[in-house]
């Protein structure tokens, strides 16, 4: 057969097949225009050889109308049918094909559809068309995007939860805990086991007052968030420092859902600060509170005197011959005397009362809540036994004294200054009047 004859007969084929498959629709068409056309996704019908029969609307409007040309032109602009083309695989396997493509519009914009390809056949049951249902899954894909995002963040969240080396702790709207990290954990002792559905007050030190608390739920309550500093207990009974944030998470209608609690071990932290406040407070010799922080317990006691109408007392102390043992033992000894000092007098005092050194060989004493001027010479008699005693140093006894003047609250004055100058002024008379003796305003050595 020569080339025209068999060029004419694959035409009169080609044409046969696409007439057979208009033929399969006739009669149908309006039908599909109505339910297509009211629908939101696109379809065509294409002969056995990829050429279009029929379009809907929404096809016509994204394409083009385009009857009797090759589908795969006009999609995707294709010279030829594409690997794993949804309506060919449908023609080799007899099943429903179903693949994500990208096409682009009359416009030249690209979207993403899902490709639904499927069989029609004619009355004997031979396949005679393909059919192609074209569904934009833009909003689809695009809610997907967002809940990979929302899971990579939720991923990324879990690890930071649980690699942080912040204590988290979750509480509900009862207060009970819900959800504690492995920080928390390692700075509480407590397992999540131990502490879910318990009240957070189990790691509650003790160390901070009820008006702490009262503070801490007033800030929760008003602004929903609070921030600072407190001591909690360990498991195994040891208490520690934290910094601590607390925030609130509300539902969409105000309502309490939880409440987030941040912290951060801040102990050693706070070790070395009250190790610097201490050296900077007390005397690096022996360890009693220095003249800084006497001035400021003074000045607290006054203030509280004033406020009850209580009485306190003042000690001015300076020891009796002790260059003279500076002066033949030398300084270290004299520093060794001075530690045996301040263990003396701190064991003649209450609690509540305090000794510090106030520089050389010179201390005080500060008596709180006393009855009587009577009251603060009697320990002034009691401290001044006490360092009359010998002291053992090296192998040698030691014999000081020391000259004491008392002053009285509210009696020898209403101020600090004057208190001491009081204090003072009779300590010096006891020096002058012969040594290891007492001495009070208005009264006789």
């Amino acid at each position: 057969m020569s080339k025209d004859k068999k060029k004419l007969s694959n035409d009169l084929h080609l044409e046969a097949d696409f007439n057979e498959a208009t033929q399969l629709l006739e009669g149908k068409s309006e039908l599909l225009d109505n339910l297509m056309d009211s629908m939101g996704d696109g379809l065509s019908v294409q002969d056995k050889h990829m050429r279009i029969i029929y379009q809907n609307k929404f096809m016509v409007d994204n394409f083009g109308a385009h009857v009797g040309e090759l589908c795969y032109k006009i999609y995707e602009n294709r010279d030829e049918i594409c690997d794993g083309c949804p309506i060919t695989e449908a023609y080799r396997t007899g099943k429903v094909t179903r693949v994500l493509r990208m096409a682009t519009t009359k416009e030249g914009e690209k979207f993403r559809f899902e490709n639904i390809a499927s069989l029609l056949r004619n009355d004997r049951g031979e396949i005679v068309a393909g059919m192609e249902l074209v569904r934009l899954v833009e909003d689809r894909e695009r809610a997907l995007d967002e809940l990979r995002a929302a899971v990579e963040m939720l991923m990324q969240a879990k690890a930071v939860y649980e690699n942080s080396s912040e204590g988290i702790m979750v509480v509900d709207h009862d207060n009970h805990i819900v959800s504690v990290n492995p920080a928390f954990e390692s700075i509480t002792g407590y397992s999540a086991e131990d502490v879910n559905g318990v009240n957070p007050k189990i790691l509650s030190s003790g160390r901070q007052p009820a008006e702490f608390y009262a503070e801490m739920w007033r800030s929760l309550t008003e602004a929903g968030t609070w921030r600072g500093e407190l001591w909690n207990r360990h498991k195994d009974g040891h208490v520690y420092a934290l910094s601590m944030g607390i925030d609130t998470v509300l539902h969409e209608d105000g309502r309490l859902k939880q409440r987030v609690c941040i912290f951060t071990d801040i102990t050693e932290k706070k070790l070395v600060e009250q190790r610097i406040e201490h050296m900077a407070q007390h005397d690096a010799l022996t360890n009693l509170p220095n003249r800084a922080l006497f001035a400021d317990r003074l000045q607290h006691t006054m203030a509280i005197a004033k406020r009850n109408q209580s009485h306190f007392g003042l000690l001015n102390i300076d020891l009796d011959h002790f260059k003279a043992v500076n002066d033949s033992l030398g300084h270290a000894a004299g520093d060794t005397l001075l530690q045996m000092v301040a263990k003396r007098m701190c064991n003649c005092v209450r609690e509540s009362d305090t000794v510090a050194r106030m520089g050389g060989d010179e201390f005080a004493a500060l008596l709180t809540s006393l009855h009587s001027r009577q009251d603060a010479l009697l320990v002034a008699e009691k401290l001044r036994a006490a360092l009359e005693a010998p002291f053992e140093l090296e192998g040698q006894q030691l014999n000081i004294s020391c000259s004491i003047g008392v002053s009285f609250y509210p009696e020898d004055g209403s101020s600090e200054d004057v208190l001491t100058q009081r204090a003072d002024q009779a300590m010096y008379l006891a020096k002058s009047s012969g040594r290891n003796r007492i001495c009070s305003t208005n009264t006789a050595c």
